[in-house]
């Protein structure tokens, strides 16, 4: 077991923040070392009172192998840990970590993810989907289309990277001439394929696997999301974790071999569950476990090694989660998910309290958010 003089995590910051801050206000809390690698001199982080922990900043905002290991040689010569973990934060960070895993762990720096193999077919979207159906999960059906398609449909990317090297999010098709407009930009057909629309509740299904195969989950009741599949703006407890949907995903977790911190996107249409996707690594609205108590972060720190005392604390189910920019930023664009604007807007008292970043250490990135809404 490592004790905290044994080693520290490298945070590369500017991109999933949210779930960055999460995280640093846990380490903080146990007082574990990390280090912080900024985007760049402008990245958010500076506003935050975790610029302390700003070690090095890049050079180059894209991913370049030689930029990432300058900054992280620059952190192993102010600091002398023998060892260090770099945060799973981001999707193209856990990629390209996973590419160069070999060549980090010669510089004494590890990456706590899964094999290759292994993440790919869960974060990739269709194979992910062929693992579901393997285990009776289900997933929203494939679809043709046609003159007689209802729309919208989604069109998903079969691997994170298209063939011509590209990367593509998920896009929400409202008309047969959407899609026909999609796939004008250049795009091979046979990179994609497309899903019907499940409009129902949703769902955020959250776990910590540790590499004995003990299970951790919590789950989430999504209110409010911006539009077309993204970020999600507030959100309630849910006992979703509790029902057999949850257990089937602990037994293809476990049987898989998985381990670490994974997030299943989930929607009900009344009758039954849909998997959405799969995200193996820190999503968004992670400050809303941490909120409710659920120690996801402290169990996938310790399942490290990081020796760290901490008392038990009951679940608080008055928690929620709220982030005010996001639904300012994008207020013509969001989708309401069994609540109506009126109702949340009568509510609304119960979610300011923890707005994500009107608090102590990020309040400055509050007024990031509303100054960028006002330009």
């Amino acid at each position: 077991m490592e004790s905290l003089h044994e080693a520290a995590f490298i945070i590369f910051s500017g991109f999933n923040q949210r779930a960055l801050i999460a995280f640093c206000r846990v380490l903080t809390k146990y007082k574990i070392p990390y280090f912080i690698i900024a985007l760049s001199e402008t990245d958010p982080i500076m506003l935050t009172e975790y610029k302390a922990h700003v070690a090095a900043v890049r050079k180059r905002t894209e991913l370049v192998q030689s930029d990432l290991e300058e900054q992280i040689q620059v952190v192993r010569e102010r600091y002398s840990y023998p060892k260090y973990y770099i945060l799973p934060s981001s999707e193209a960070l856990n990629r390209h970590l996973l590419k160069y895993r070999s060549r980090l762990e010669q510089l004494g720096v590890h990456v706590p993810l899964v094999r290759e193999e292994l993440y790919q077919k869960i974060s990739d979207k269709y194979a992910f989907g062929e693992l579901c159906a393997h285990y009776g999960i289900k997933v929203p059906e494939e679809v043709e289309v046609t003159d007689n398609t209802a729309f919208p449909v989604i069109v998903k990317p079969k691997t994170y990277f298209t063939r011509d090297g590209r990367v593509c999010s998920p896009i929400f098709v409202y008309s047969r001439r959407e899609l026909v407009e999609f796939f004008d930009q250049g795009f091979h057909a046979e990179d994609f394929y497309v899903q019907q629309y499940i409009d129902g509740e949703s769902y955020y299904l959250l776990y910590h696997i540790s590499k004995n195969g003990e299970c951790l989950s919590f789950s989430q009741k999504n209110l409010i999301q911006q539009g077309g599949g993204k970020s999600i703006i507030a959100a309630i407890p849910s006992d979703l974790h509790n029902q057999e949907i949850s257990r089937t995903f602990e037994r293809m977790l476990v049987q898989e071999g998985f381990n670490g911190l994974i997030m299943f996107e989930i929607r009900s249409n009344g009758d039954s569950y849909y998997v959405i996707e799969a995200n193996p690594r820190l999503w968004g609205p992670s400050q809303f476990a941490v909120d409710c108590n659920v120690p996801l972060f402290e169990a996938f720190i310790q399942d490290l090694g990081f020796k760290f005392h901490r008392e038990p604390s009951a679940l608080n189910m008055n928690a929620t989660y709220f982030w005010m920019g996001g639904l300012v930023n994008s207020l013509e664009k969001v989708v309401y998910h069994g609540i109506s604007p009126e109702t949340f807007l009568s509510d609304i008292a119960k979610f300011l309290p923890y707005e994500i970043y009107l608090r102590p250490d990020t309040w400055r990135l509050s007024l990031l958010e509303f100054r960028s809404t006002c330009e």
